[in-house]
Order: C-alpha cells, then sequence, then structure tokens
C-alpha cells in the first residue's frame, strides 16, 4: 500500500496542477456541500500530505458517485476530467471531484499539455547499469548485446492496479515499433507462476522478465509502474514513474525521437 500511496502522489501533481485547474466552479452536488475548492497555490504547499488511493480522501465522479480503485484509475488516465480537491473549515482534506471536462476545455488541455512537452528540456543521459535478463519464453537479453537498439523498460508486477490501467497503451506501443529497433522489457519481481496466472487474463505485448529483484535494486526503483527509455548507446534518455494519462505519451515521443 505505501508503493501504491506513493504513486498516486506523483499522480496529483501530474493531473492536479494542471493550468484547468482554476477553470470554474464545479456543478453543485451533496457530497460537496460546505466544503472549498483548494486553489493551486494551496494545493502546491500541501501536495505531500495528499493520499491519493481512493480510501484516505473520497473521490467522486460529477454526479456524486464514489469510485474507487481501478474505476478511480481509469477515470483520471482518461482526458475526461480533472482533478479537484475540497476542503472543510478546518482545513481538513474532505473529498476529491473529478469535475467533467468540456470539449473546449479538452482542447486547451491538450494543447497546453503538448506545448509543455515540446518545451521540456531532454534529461541529462547517463550511463544505464548493465544486465542480463531471461524472459517467460526463456529468451535472453543482455544490455551490451542491445547496444545500437532503443530498450523501453516497464517496471511493473501482477497486482499493480496502476500498472494494470496502462498495459492496453504499452501494447500499442508494442504494435506502432514493430519491426524497428526498439525491445520492450516488462521486468518484475514476480515468479513465473505469477505472470504464467496473469497472462490467462490479461495480455501484455512486452516480454515479460519475472524474478528480476537484481535489475530493479539496481535501477533503485521504489515506486511503479516506472518507465525507463534507454538510447542505442546503452544511456538513459527518459524515465518516469507513477500512473498518469501522459506518461505512455512521453515513453512514445521519447523513442520517436530516438529513432531520427
Amino acid at each position: 500500500m505505501g508503493k501504491f500511496k506513493n504513486t498516486m502522489k506523483i499522480l496529483i501533481l501530474l493531473v492536479g496542477l494542471a493550468p484547468l485547474y482554476c477553470m470554474g466552479q464545479s456543478s453543485g452536488n451533496d457530497v460537496l456541500k460546505g466544503l472549498t475548492k483548494l486553489d493551486k497555490n494551496e494545493l502546491k504547499l500541501r501536495s505531500k500530505e495528499l493520499q491519493f488511493d481512493g480510501e484516505s480522501i473520497p473521490v467522486y465522479l460529477p454526479e456524486g458517485t464514489r469510485v474507487k480503485g481501478m474505476e478511480m484509475m481509469q477515470a483520471i488516465q482518461s482526458d475526461d476530467y480533472n482533478v479537484e480537491f475540497y476542503k472543510n473549515t478546518a482545513g481538513e482534506i474532505k473529498a476529491i471531484y473529478l469535475k467533467q471536462l468540456s470539449e473546449e476545455e479538452k482542447a486547451k488541455q491538450k494543447e497546453y499539455i503538448a506545448k509543455a512537452r515540446s518545451e521540456k528540456p531532454e534529461q541529462p543521459r547517463t550511463p544505464a547499469k548493465d544486465f542480463t535478463a531471461v524472459d517467460f519464453e526463456k529468451k535472453r537479453f543482455s544490455l551490451k548485446e542491445l547496444k545500437g537498439k532503443i530498450v523501453v523498460i516497464n517496471f511493473w508486477f501482477t497486482s499493480c492496479k496502476p500498472c494494470l490501467v496502462e498495459i492496453p497503451e504499452l501494447n500499442k506501443l508494442v504494435d506502432k515499433y514493430s519491426g524497428k529497433d526498439v525491445v520492450f522489457l516488462g521486468i518484475t519481481f514476480d515468479n513465473q507462476k505469477a505472470l504464467q496466472k496473469f497472462l490467462t487474463k490479461k495480455e501484455f505485448k512486452y516480454h515479460l522478465v519475472p524474478n528480476a529483484k537484481k535489475i530493479i535494486d539496481d535501477y533503485k526503483v521504489n515506486s511503479y509502474p516506472t518507465h525507463i527509455v534507454i538510447d542505442k548507446d546503452s544511456k538513459v534518455a527518459f524515465s518516469i514513474n507513477g500512473l498518469s494519462s501522459q506518461a505512455v505519451h512521453e515513453v512514445d515521443d521519447t523513442i520517436e525521437k530516438l529513432l531520427k
């Protein structure tokens, strides 16, 4: 649960501080009565104390329905809502409200995000930690032998709900770059049996590497999901952790740039 809460704290910063946060007031409903919305400045100051797990602070859809778990995360990852935080008169945060965005607001949000991504400075590239991995189907991967290719790593595990939300979009990346010099690795501490059971219910097109605690430790991964993109010179070109609607897009952008 601690790792899950840390992941969701990152999500708050990615979503809650978007420029649309101050756009208009939410439509009234009973769950927000007597509460006041935090403004953007207060949200920045208090971000470390917020727990976006669906339990510590209840999360509500526009019609007032409370959502938890996978349903909550799928709603947040979609581009349909903006996240708002509400406090009582004592300053205690009592509700998280998913405000429905209009088509105009969605367009402005996408425009802002695209601009921010294009202006984002490139991360300094550092040598990637060498590793050797054997995937679920016994195929061996060595970073030294993968030099000259782009290596995309997803650190995840089978009971990580934020990780599961991303998988359909990650599968699209594998399809998009099929036939290119790109290798996708899904690295987990789960064992072979757990992966086998997982794959009977859900498809994950990455090369899945079980029992990979050493690689996880070497890369100092402590929150999930974590994405790392390694360039053709075996240097880390990009990394991001936590669930957000933009994580997979940024991985995609990085791959495209590295292929040019």
